[in-house]
């Protein structure tokens, strides 16, 4: 489950997303590029309280809508490619501003300060095109330079949404201690191979762009960034997940929703022992493999709008797995031993499957995760923390099983329009 927050840094308001597991120590990573601002120079408050690095989201009581004040403990940030977009923005403003209270009639010196003002809003406007198109073109510009330089010193590579087709081979040298790399939200067909080069990353964001498994170098890149704790890949057309994957032994973060994905070959999960979160939803996959049970350090698995008719019995080791969503597949049952195993397990939502909550009710060590289930809602309540509640009040399935899931003509429901009957 993803969080909007609305974070206040200075005159401007920064809009982020991130999920509810994450820890404080992660957004902080992430506001590093929003904002030039190191991770060690920032303190986030939240109901007057600061939040400790080490803690989840949810555990500090964030949810969707939350505000959360940014301050600058020490030091200047340093302005990279993101951290300048608010500036522009905010010249923009006062330009227009400005150039609002020039009225007719009004004395030479205000028709002055609207002509200032307009040429203000003209500079700012050229400079936000000039970093854009000198990007694209090819980085050779002393803008692109700049960021190169900003980069390392920061440590964070920062391209997203600059709708780049390609990213130069030169960008990525010279800059070997990088931490963290955001090409997300392109249109990348293709990954230089100096990316692979960037030994020391520990967070890689590709979602949004074009990749596909005959453009995706999986070898390289698991040997070459072996260190990589967050790998994000979400909406782009891979179908198969490879062995290789396995030998990026410390990932904690890995995101593959909104692909094509068919299958998960067995090995790219057997050495992912620290693996936390994992979103495979609104994929194709059919089957998910036994090596599953490997991921012992599991705490949120999302599978949903997928087409699994079944989930693998080793899920039942995974005794850390907090929330598991499973939701518009073909599930029929669960693993047996689930509930039994999955001691920490307290939001299971598998709507919209012929499994109904009378399954539920029937497995074996469904009253502890109902105990576990209740407490979290209590908590939920007490703490006022409304975003989806709704799920926290449900046992997990639908009351009745759909009449779409009832045996009919052409796999219909019983009155032939594949409607649930008596809607």
């Amino acid at each position: 489950m993803n969080l909007q927050l609305q974070l206040k840094y200075g005159a401007e308001t920064l809009s982020v997303s991130k999920a509810a597991t994450c820890t404080v120590q992660q957004l902080k990573q992430e506001l590093e590029q929003l904002t030039g601002l190191f991770v060690r120079n920032q303190k986030l408050i939240f109901k007057g309280k600061v939040l400790a690095d080490a803690l989840t989201l949810d555990a500090c009581k964030l949810t969707t809508g939350s505000k959360v004040m940014l301050l600058q403990s020490e030091g200047l940030p340093v302005k990279g490619q993101a951290s300048t977009k608010p500036n522009a923005v905010a010249q923009q403003r006062l330009a227009a501003a400005g150039a609002g209270k020039a009225k007719p009639g009004s004395s030479t010196s205000d028709s002055g300060s609207s002509q200032l003002a307009e040429k203000m809003a003209n500079m700012a406007a050229a400079r936000s095109a000039g970093t854009a198109s000198s990007a694209t073109a090819g980085g050779s510009s002393l803008n692109m330079q700049e960021r190169r330089a900003a980069w390392s010193k920061t440590g964070v590579v920062a391209l997203r949404d600059m709708q780049l087709s390609q990213i130069q081979p030169q960008w990525l040298q010279g800059i070997a201690g990088a931490r963290a790399a955001d090409l997300s939200h392109n249109r990348l067909a293709s990954l230089p191979s100096t990316l692979c080069q960037l030994s020391s990353l520990a967070s890689l964001k590709l979602a949004h762009n074009c990749l596909q498994d005959s453009s995706m170098p999986w070898q390289q890149l698991c040997s070459g960034l072996a260190g990589l704790t967050s790998l994000l890949l979400g909406h782009n057309q891979l179908t198969v997940l490879p062995a290789c994957l396995g030998q990026v032994s410390g990932l904690v973060q890995l995101g593959l929703e909104g692909n094509s994905l068919q299958q998960l070959e067995p090995g790219a999960l057997q050495g992912l022992s620290q693996l936390q979160t994992f979103m495979l939803q609104d994929n194709q996959l059919s089957q998910l493999p036994e090596s599953l049970g490997c991921c012992s350090s599991l705490v949120a698995l999302n599978v949903s709008r997928n087409a699994l008719p079944a989930l693998p019995g080793s899920m039942s080791r995974l005794a850390r797995l907090q929330v598991l969503a499973a939701d518009s597949n073909r599930l029929v049952s669960l693993p047996p031993e689930l509930f039994v195993g999955c001691t920490s397990l307290a939001t299971l939502s598998a709507h919209s499957n012929p499994i109904t909550v009378d399954h539920l009710r029937g497995m074996q060590g469904y009253a502890g995760y109902e105990a576990r289930r209740q407490a979290r809602a209590t908590k939920q309540l007490e703490g006022r923390v409304m975003a989806d509640i709704d799920k926290s009040f449900s046992e997990g399935a639908d009351v009745e099983q759909w009449q779409r899931w009832v045996a009919g003509p052409a796999g219909l429901g019983r009155d032939g329009t594949g409607r649930a009957g008596g809607s």
